[in-house]
């Protein structure tokens, strides 16, 4: 059984908890498009979301963690308006997706897969997971990247991983959780914040993950984004990134739309047949 976990932000943290709770709902959405029903989703919250997706694999789980911690890793970085925020929304996020494991372990399942609360993923997950019970894991070599609402969508080909946190499917024995502290500093929760190293970080560990064998996750950019939509534009009118964009830019398909369940988006590839 894979368990998806989903640390959704505060409404104290967050800076559009509305647009959040928006975004949450269509990644919940997204998920339960599963292939196979040998999966459950967990989301570590501290507040109900305001739009509420109820499914049966859905489960709602409350926290009351102290965020003043995370108002301390703020100001441990005040000089930097945009490192002070990032500390303060990832200390709230670590200790979710830790708390999210432990909780994960009442449905005794065989993979853990953490899972932003504004991206998508690919239906056929719960499917792999189910027929490689035994398999360390997978990490998204390549994936999608997507502004809403557009007609097309990004194929970024190589460290995806890197890129986005909705990156790896680990075998549940293999993570390397600390014990269930949720009063502790950034650093405690760096293996789960930090996606960047976990490829290296886990195959030190005797842990090989494998490229997912698909395009498996769609990074969504949109308003509420921290910081992604903003490199993105930052990026987006130099030479090399119109390079990119003719090389890697595709139309968005019916296939990508049911696959990854982007509803919303049904109408504006319709237009384009």
């Amino acid at each position: 059984m894979l368990v998806f976990i989903v640390p959704l932000i505060s409404k104290l943290v967050s800076k559009d908890f509305e647009g959040t709770s928006v975004c949450l709902k269509r990644t919940l959405k997204s998920i339960c498009n599963q292939t196979s029903g040998n999966f459950e989703i967990i989301v570590v919250c501290h507040e109900l979301p305001q739009m509420q997706f109820f499914h049966k694999k859905v489960h709602y789980v409350g926290v009351d963690f102290d965020l003043s911690l995370c108002i301390a890793e703020k100001e441990k970085t005040s000089n930097n308006p945009g490192l002070n925020i990032i500390a303060e929304r990832h200390l709230d996020k670590g200790r979710k997706m830790l708390f999210g494991y432990y909780e994960a372990q009442r449905f005794n399942p065989t993979h853990i897969m953490f899972v932003d609360a504004d991206d998508l993923v690919s239906n056929r997950l719960a499917e792999l997971c189910e027929n490689s019970p035994s398999h360390y894991g997978w990490y998204n070599k390549k994936g999608y990247r997507y502004q809403e609402n557009s007609r097309c969508i990004y194929l970024i080909r190589n460290n995806f991983h890197k890129e986005c946190g909705t990156a790896f499917i680990f075998r549940n024995d293999i993570i390397s959780a600390p014990d269930p502290d949720y009063n502790r500093g950034f650093d405690y929760y760096r293996f789960f914040i930090n996606h960047a190293y976990v490829v290296d970080k886990i195959k030190k560990a005797g842990y090989p993950l494998s490229p997912l064998p698909f395009y498996g996750i769609i990074y969504m950019l949109h308003g509420s984004s921290l910081c992604a939509t903003r490199r993105f534009k930052e990026k987006k009118l130099t030479l090399v990134r119109v390079l990119k964009n003719i090389i890697n830019m595709r139309p968005l398909s019916q296939k990508v739309v049911h696959e990854f369940n982007l509803t919303e988006n049904i109408e504006i590839v319709k237009k384009q047949l």
